[in-house]
Order: structure tokens, then sequence, then C-alpha cells
């Protein structure tokens, strides 16, 4: 496709699976043992109505002064969420979707969107700078344990996690 920006999202079933995991366990919440270590996960958050997600969302970005404000909006269908210049479409009917993970995963779009602009070289929207974003939000909207969780999930799947964003 002439004059695309994004790179091709090679690792997006991978990614799809890795937060299903992590999605799991934070349904459950409580304690786990993670490789001899015990961890305490946050039970995930569930959202009963659109004005909820949209105080939800506005609380992230409250972490992060730097970006512009996301809104939240019913999208019709159950099959998929989605994130698009500064908007959250939830599927309000399908209860799948209405999970702090699912929110948080299309915030993650929302500060990866950055990356095809200006100094970021074109990135998939699943890629490594997307993952490292979300294990960085995780770990400020949840606890470090649900990030740390959610990191080895991604590399269970293969998939890179960079220490840090740029």
């Amino acid at each position: 496709m002439a004059g695309a920006t994004m790179s091709r999202d090679v690792d997006r079933a991978a990614v799809y699976a890795a937060e299903d995991q992590w999605s799991a366990a934070i349904d459950r919440g409580g304690v786990i043992d993670f490789f001899g270590s015990r961890l305490q996960l946050p039970v995930q958050t569930r959202f009963g109505s659109l004005p909820a997600v949209q105080q939800y969302v506005e609380n992230l970005v409250t972490m992060y002064p730097d970006i512009p404000p996301v809104s939240a909006r019913h999208r019709r269908g159950d099959t998929r969420a989605h994130y698009s210049n500064g908007v959250i479409a939830i599927p309000m009917a399908a209860t799948w979707a209405c999970r702090e993970s699912v929110l948080l995963h299309e915030f993650g779009h929302h500060l990866n969107s950055g990356s095809c602009e200006g100094s970021h070289a074109p990135q998939p929207a699943h890629g490594p700078r997307f993952r490292a974003l979300m294990v960085e939000l995780v770990g400020r909207a949840q606890t470090l344990e649900s990030a740390l969780l959610l990191r080895s999930c991604f590399e269970s799947k293969g998939l890179v996690v960079p220490a840090h964003v740029d």
C-alpha cells in the first residue's frame, strides 16, 4: 500500500493470546505462585456503563500529563473493541469487552499512537513499543505484580518487551 506508515502487525495474535492469559489471572486476582515467588494480583474492574468507562479512561489520562485526552463510545456489534484517533470504542453489550484489561489494551494504543508520527519510526500496532507501553501502563494503573505477569505472558509467547520506551 503506497504511503503506509505502519509496519505489518505480525504479532497481533500472539499479543491477544498473552493478554488473554493475563486477563484470566486478574479475573480471579489474589495470590499466585510465580516461579517460587508469591504475587498478589488485583481483581480487574468490570464496567456496567459507558460513563464508568469514560471516567476510567479519564483517570488513566491523568497518569500521563503530556498526552491528549481520550474519549470512550459505544461500538455496535460485539466482536471487538477498537481505538482510533483518541476514541476508544467498546461494545458495551458484550461482557468480555467491559473489562479493565480491554480498556488498558485500547488505551495502550492511545499511548502508542505517537509511534507513527514525529521522531518514532513506523511501528506495528502490537509491536515491541506497544508491549512495553502496556507493561508500563499496567504497572501504573494496577500493580507492579500485574505488570510483571503481563510481561511474562508476552515473553511466554516469544514476544520481545523492551525494558523501557523511548
